[in-house]
Formats: C-alpha cells, structure tokens, sequence
C-alpha cells in the first residue's frame, strides 16, 4: 500500500477530484484533528 499527502490548496473541488484521478487515487481520508476548514467547510 501507498501513502500519499495531499497538503492543503484552495483548489476547486472539480479540479481536486481531477488531480486524484490523474494520480490513479480512489480512496482518502481526512486525519485533521479538526477535520473542518472556515474557508471549505
């Protein structure tokens, strides 16, 4: 299995689907310890 790291962006949601999909990457999970954002709730 392979782990990847996404960071943060203010991409589109559109766009972030695009680049999981151009990376072959089908599953995520949020591990925030506050797993909300005031600017992408």
């Amino acid at each position: 299995m392979q782990i990847f790291t996404i960071g943060h962006s203010n991409h589109k949601i559109e766009k972030f689907i695009e680049l999981l999909k151009a990376n072959n990457i089908d599953t995520i999970a949020d591990v925030r310890s506050s797993p909300y954002s005031k600017y992408n709730p």
